[in-house]
């Protein structure tokens, strides 16, 4: 079963999940093959499955990046079903992109534009209200979309400790992409500016906004310069990115709604109420592949003044540390577990005991592991 590429697909056990073109793109220019040449990174597709791949090199693994239709949990859920079609043996599914982050939450940890989230687990929130000054219709949380399966609670456990290496190999990879892409590569902002949660964008010196209100839809397109949102710089933190910061990466729970938050007041009661550390629209959907990693850089802070100005740079880091996390991944050996069924048909091994043990081991090594091969009952009045 091979893909045009010439590439088995029941070989590919890594898959890269993203929402937008950017956040593609970032993907594929940290690829180690051209992902643009049909040679080697068409791919075709097998059953009912409505999704568009591109595959591609990372180190010396072959990776599929799955194209989401859309954003939201809808879209990257039916994405993962169909996912299972084509590319049966997913081990590891990463969700790599922008996300909004949560600045502060009494902690004295601080998150900045360009930090990387890595999800510890996903917390599905119905959030109704885009911006402040609109009537929130609903607001309820659900429980936490499944635990990780325990491998990938040991190897995010792995992560945090080598979170220096990770940062390490992003910033190489970063470094390596820019050079190559060269006048197309991204330029890394010069600020970062978080503005306080009750500091609305609007017009302020106009009766077309109401501090605590309303904010008309003029205010709502303008950007931060045009409406001098920075003037009062008591609601104001600028940060000197490329100077004074240096990008981190975060462990949490990630919070996952329907629509995009635009409110810092309602961001931070919610990250006090579940302890979420970034907030995401397709997290929910591939939360239920038990195999998933939620991996997004922070582009906005998820508020009124939300804006695209992080999304390119923020793309490229999420992609340079999903790279990074992929040359920690350790493959299950599929040929160990083949050995492992040839022993058992080859010395017919009898009684349910024994075979639920060696299943059992097998399984706990590989979830999608199938003997492929039936065992013979005892015998009568054997044990």
């Amino acid at each position: 079963m091979s893909s045009k590429s010439g590439i088995n697909r029941e070989d590919v056990e890594i898959a890269i999940f993203c929402a937008l073109p950017i956040e593609a793109r970032a993907i594929k220019n940290v690829m180690d093959n051209n992902p643009d040449d049909p040679e080697h990174s068409r791919a075709t597709k097998t059953g009912p499955d409505e999704n568009a791949y591109t595959l591609g090199k990372m180190g010396d693994r072959t990776v599929v990046l799955v194209h989401l239709p859309s954003v939201g949990k809808i879209s990257s859920t039916l994405a993962s079903t169909h996912l299972k079609h084509t590319y049966p043996n997913i081990e590891l599914a990463i969700l790599a992109g922008i996300c909004g982050g949560v600045p502060k939450d009494g902690t004295k940890v601080t998150r900045n534009l360009g930090d990387v989230v890595i999800g510890t687990s996903v917390h599905q929130f119905d959030m109704r209200r885009l911006y402040p000054d609109q009537d929130q219709q609903s607001e309820h949380s659900r429980a936490l979309l499944g635990e990780p399966s325990p491998e990938i609670v040991a190897f995010i456990k792995k992560l945090q400790s080598s979170k220096e290496t990770l940062l390490e190999t992003r910033q190489k990879t970063i470094s390596t992409t820019m050079t190559t892409l060269g006048n197309k590569a991204p330029e890394l902002p010069l600020w970062d500016v978080l503005y306080d949660a009750n500091h609305w964008h609007m017009h302020h010196n106009k009766q077309c906004c109401t501090k605590g209100e309303k904010i008309c839809e003029a205010a709502r397109r303008a950007t931060c310069e045009e409406l001098q949102c920075d003037s009062d710089k008591n609601n104001t933190e600028h940060s000197l990115r490329q100077t004074e910061l240096e990008p981190k990466i975060h462990f949490g729970q990630v919070g996952c709604g329907d629509v995009v938050m635009k409110s810092g007041t309602d961001r931070d009661n919610l990250a006090k109420q579940k302890r979420i550390i970034a907030l995401d629209m397709e997290g929910a959907g591939i939360a239920m592949h038990e195999g998933c990693l939620f991996v997004k850089s922070i582009s906005d802070y998820a508020d009124s003044h939300k804006n695209k100005v992080w999304q390119e740079h923020a793309s490229l880091a999420s992609a340079a540390c999903t790279k990074a996390i992929i040359g920690e991944w350790i493959s299950t050996d599929k040929e160990e577990l083949k050995e492992m069924a040839q022993k058992i048909q080859n010395n017919n091994i009898y009684g349910n005991a024994n075979v639920g043990m060696v299943t059992q081991d097998a399984t706990m090594r590989d979830p999608t592991f199938n003997f492929g091969c039936k065992m013979r009952q005892a015998p009568a009045g054997k044990a």
